[in-house]
């Protein structure tokens, strides 16, 4: 009886202590990193960096981050000062480079194979919407909010991100944000500022006084260093990249459209024919003033055609414009000026073509990754960005009075972003926001191509696209 009594107590007492130590606060874990001395980042970052930066090395120190990318200067400005990050925060970066052409592929491949190896990724315009519809990406939102594990701080700064950039990482259809651009091009007019002089030109305000223009320069029969010189270059292949490309920029301020704009998936190039059919015969009554060969040309083709002295001007991409002013590829390094596009009877408008990185969805250090994404890409290091060779997205960048001296396009760049910004207000896309983008843009650069070579009417063109995009919609 004794025993008994005895052994009953004894397990009362242990049941007792196990209920106690449960009452007793956990003693805090130790940071997986070990602080480390900052001094000889104190030049480099503000105080408020360092200690947001320690903060971060207690919670995620240890954390090894993947992400996928492409060749990019950003992505190299990044790896500059990555090492920097892992000493202040103890979080690795292992970056997994590939060709843009590939990335898309590879990431859907992890993803569809349930590898789930990526905690962030590369995107362009163009991809992204897929992703997200798809369920890859995680929405910024709530982070944005204060409402995840992370806090965001005011360093970061989204609203001095332009609208122009940020709307093409933004679903039309709920508002929903999936990632913070890197880079980003808009449409812009080069032209030689020494020929607008002599002749006494202005920069064109609308697309007839371009048209004018274009005609008058090719009608003087410039010759230099026995090259023609004609009035304009711009590309019009039948293909990604070619035909497509102004004419879904133009064809909204000559008032057409392209899809619903409601739904942004209906094709609906028909509801405003008039428009449609005005942007694409603008496109072949000026390639008569142009180089001769516009509608076989890729954006290369166009822009050295410009840098090489044969166009008076150019409309192309802005991400162009270091190679115009690059002497070692360009004769016109000095005699170039940058405007934004005029514009048409539908008022000026523009679009943007942007690369981003987003956190996704199904990656297990989402924390962390915010963190990466804040630190990286945040105003609060922007400098270190641009210094390596990074490309400016944010308002203060590029209103800099230093960098608009440094990079003379930089401030039609901007104009042009406003314009492109005014453009997504009115829910004007180039870029539709579905998975099978590309087919649509494929059946655009064809049919205009093919206009611009005067193969088949613009109204024939326009009929043909409603045409294709109706039978690939259908196949969906």
């Amino acid at each position: 009886m004794l025993y008994a009594r005895n052994w009953m107590i004894a397990c009362f007492s242990l049941v007792l202590v196990v209920v106690l130590a449960g009452c007793v606060p956990a003693v805090p874990s130790e940071p997986s990193e070990a602080p480390i001395d900052t001094s000889q980042y104190a030049d480099r970052y503000s105080d408020e960096l360092l200690t947001w930066a320690a903060g971060i090395r207690d919670a995620y120190g240890g954390t090894t981050l993947n992400m996928l990318g492409f060749a990019h200067p950003t992505l190299n400005a990044m790896k500059a000062i990555t090492a920097e990050w892992e000493d202040l925060t103890g979080i690795t970066v292992v970056y997994d480079e590939t060709d843009l052409a590939k990335v898309r592929d590879k990431f859907v491949l992890d993803i569809t194979s349930g590898a789930n190896s990526y905690d962030l990724v590369m995107t362009a315009e163009v991809q992204a919407p897929e992703y997200w519809n798809l369920g890859y990406l995680e929405p910024l939102d709530a982070w944005l909010n204060d409402e995840m594990d992370v806090a965001t701080e005011a360093w970061l700064d989204w609203d001095d991100l332009h609208p122009g950039y940020t709307m093409m990482f933004t679903s039309v259809q709920d508002g929903s944000r999936y990632a913070v651009p890197i880079s980003g091009e808009v449409a812009l007019l080069f032209y030689r500022t020494d020929i607008f002089d002599e002749l006494d030109l202005t920069v064109p305000a609308t697309y007839d006084e371009m048209l004018e223009t274009a005609k008058f320069i090719n009608d003087q029969g410039i010759v230099e260093d026995g090259r023609t010189v004609h009035g304009i270059s711009f590309r019009g292949r039948p293909a990604l990249g070619g035909g497509n490309w102004i004419w879904s920029i133009i064809v909204f301020p000559f008032g057409g459209q392209i899809v619903d704009l409601d739904d942004q998936v209906t094709p609906a190039v028909l509801a405003k024919k008039e428009g449609a059919v005005a942007a694409i015969a603008w496109e072949t009554e000026i390639a008569k003033h142009g180089v001769p060969g516009i509608a076989s040309f890729d954006p290369f083709d166009a822009i050295n055609q410009y840098k090489q002295g044969f166009a008076a001007m150019s409309i192309e991409a802005s991400v162009l414009s270091p190679g115009v002013l690059n002497p070692d590829e360009s004769i016109v390094t000095d005699l170039t000026g940058f405007a934004p596009l005029p514009a048409g009877p539908n008022g000026s408008f523009n679009q943007t073509f942007a690369h981003g990185v987003a956190m996704t969805a199904s990656g297990e250090n989402k924390g962390a990754a915010y963190a990466f994404i804040q630190w990286m890409l945040g105003r609060a290091n922007q400098d270190l960005l641009l210094e390596n060779g990074g490309a400016p997205v944010r308002r203060s960048a590029m209103e800099d009075p230093a960098n608009q001296e440094k990079w003379p396009y930089i401030e039609a760049t901007l104009l042009g972003l406003d314009q492109a910004a005014a453009a997504y207000a009115n829910r004007y896309f180039a870029t539709p926001q579905v998975e099978w983008v590309l087919e649509y843009l494929n059946v655009w650069s064809v049919n205009v191509s093919r206009a611009i070579a005067e193969e088949i009417s613009a109204e024939e063109a326009v009929e043909n696209i409603q045409s294709g995009m109706d039978e690939i919609l259908a196949q969906k």
